[in-house]
């Protein structure tokens, strides 16, 4: 028994290979230690993140949206095919008003209410005068003033309004508002409300049916003599012209009505963003780069102290000709004031600042050069009047007076705006752009030109007169060079009669008779001058 029980144990070494005491598995069996891959709960992947619940338009906005797509039809077919006269006009305030009453209530401010008056002023012109280089300008600032106001009245604005980054936040309401809510805007259009029936198969019928009627239609009135008398009014062309506007006018539409939609659900509200600390050059660097400029400028006036004031009272030099001496006059007017107004504005955008306000050396130095432009300004107006005097009005050196004009408000208002540091510099410069270009067309240059020049002719203080002149300008000089074909000069009055036949053809048209009235194009000037050719141009010459 004792060797028996003795022998398992002398046994057991063969026993070792067996796997289960084997230590070298273990480690990999075993869950790994938590310190090595730490559990957290950003691991977690979040949860998807809901879509914006489609909100549908109310009745209200339904009938509003419908009056959108109503007012972009107009204005396709009175502005853009009515040649931007008196069609334009009735377009504009439309439109105003109904995107402002369609986009609610926002945040009304006298700059606002500045930029839509002065736009809706501008619109007026269009109705009046037919200057085509001035409605263009009037049409560019017409969308920047209204962009201004948007994005003031609606919240649009992240950067200060009243600096020169607020470019950023009008092209920003110009060209990305239209296109960023594009899909939201048209599902909400399209969006079934709780309890009703989807609107959307109504409305894209009612879309779907309008370019096959304009083609049944017309089809329909010269098949059957009565369904023709009740469209009589309603001509083939009529029917093209609305075709074309009701589809350009709906690809419009698209476009209007998300913007609007997206101010009304403040969707491009934005936090203005908070002023930080200007970390910027040296100030003892600027001012000596502004100071050496200045310095020369100092003594370059000293030195033409005499070319520079004597326009003042009259004189100039004697090596010089009159149309030479204003032009060189403008040209160095032109060219210092810009490079100083551009040093100017990057020295102060460069600049260090405590508190917001230019250090006092620095800003004196820029009041200096600002100060310096101004009367070269003043200089080169006395020299453009004393070139009037002696050759006339044109285009271009009326249009060179409100340049000047401008470049003198430009630098009066930074001028201020070195002494107030919260001044809105920005706004007041684009609302003297604004005032001045609509100021140009209620002015009516080309009767102003017309009017100066046939009365100085006619006085004896211009011994000629520019024909040439004359027929570029449009049918508002009309009554002046009515005045002329009388004028001794055979030359004068010839040119002048031949001048008022040619504006009586175009106005009336090659192949009519009498002047067709469309409220659409119509425009003041060239009625008023129709009513005075008509009576002036002999029946065979009409």
């Amino acid at each position: 028994m004792s060797e028996n029980y003795y022998r398992p144990d002398t046994s057991a070494p063969p026993t070792e290979p067996t796997p289960a005491p084997v230590q070298v598995a273990e480690p990999a069996m075993q869950a790994p230690p938590a310190t090595e891959i730490p559990v957290t709960p950003t691991m977690v992947p979040p949860p998807p993140v809901p879509k914006p619940a489609r909100v549908p338009l109310s009745a209200g906005e339904q009938v509003m949206a419908l009056l959108l797509l109503l007012g972009s039809i107009i204005f396709v077919d009175f502005a853009l095919f009515g040649g931007f006269n008196l069609g334009y006009t009735i377009s504009m305030f439309l439109n105003v008003a109904l995107y402002f009453a369609f986009a609610g209530k926002g945040k009304t401010t006298l700059y606002g209410i500045l930029c839509v008056t002065t736009a809706l002023a501008g619109s007026v012109v269009f109705a009046v005068y037919n200057d085509g280089l001035i409605l263009f300008g009037i049409f560019c600032l017409n969308v920047i003033l209204l962009a201004a106001a948007i994005s003031q009245r609606f919240g649009v604005q992240h950067y200060n309004s009243g600096s020169f980054r607020a470019a950023a936040d009008i092209l920003y309401t110009v060209f990305a508002c239209p296109f960023r809510y594009i899909g939201r805007a048209m599902g909400a259009l399209f969006c079934r409300r709780e309890g009703k029936k989807r609107n959307s198969g109504v409305l894209i019928g009612v879309l779907c049916s309008l370019p096959v009627l304009l083609i049944v239609i017309p089809l329909l009135v010269r098949a059957d003599e009565a369904f023709a008398k009740m469209f009589s009014f309603f001509t083939a062309d009529f029917f093209v012209r609305l075709f074309f506007a009701v589809i350009i006018g709906t690809g419009l539409f698209i476009f209007y009505y998300a913007h609007a939609f997206g101010m009304r659900r403040g969707l491009f509200t934005r936090r203005p963003e908070a002023l930080q600390p200007r970390k910027g050059l040296p100030t003892p660097a600027l001012s000596a780069f502004l100071g050496c400029i200045s310095l020369i400028y100092v003594l370059y006036l000293i030195s033409q102290i005499t070319y520079f004031f004597g326009a003042f009272w009259g004189e100039m030099p004697a090596d010089f000709l009159p149309a030479e001496y204003a032009r060189r006059g403008f040209f160095e007017m032109g060219v210092i004031c810009v490079i100083n107004l551009m040093l100017v504005f990057f020295v102060l955008l460069l600049s260090k600042r405590e508190g917001g306000r230019v250090q006092p050396l620095l800003g004196g130095i820029c009041g200096f050069i600002s100060l310096f432009s101004l009367l070269l300004i003043a200089t080169a107006m006395a020299k453009m009047f004393l070139y009037v005097d002696r050759f006339g009005l044109t285009r271009m050196r009326i249009q060179t007076c409100a340049f000047m004009i401008f470049l003198a408000v430009v630098f009066i208002v930074l001028i201020f705006r070195l002494m107030i540091t919260k001044l809105p510099y920005m706004r007041l410069v684009i609302l003297s752009a604004a005032v001045i270009t609509v100021g140009l067309g209620f002015m009516d240059i080309d009767a102003t030109i017309a009017r100066h020049n046939v009365e100085a002719y006619q006085s004896g203080e211009l011994s000629s007169i520019d024909l040439n002149e004359l027929r570029d300008l449009n049918n508002s000089a009309v009554p002046y060079i009515m005045e002329l074909l009388e004028d001794e000069d055979p030359i004068v009055s010839e040119g002048a009669r031949r001048n008022l036949e040619y504006r009586y053809s175009d106005i009336v048209g090659y192949d009519a008779e009498e002047y067709e009235f469309d409220i659409r194009d119509f425009n003041y000037t060239d009625y008023k001058a129709y009513q005075l050719l008509k009576e002036v141009i002999p029946p065979e010459n009409k």
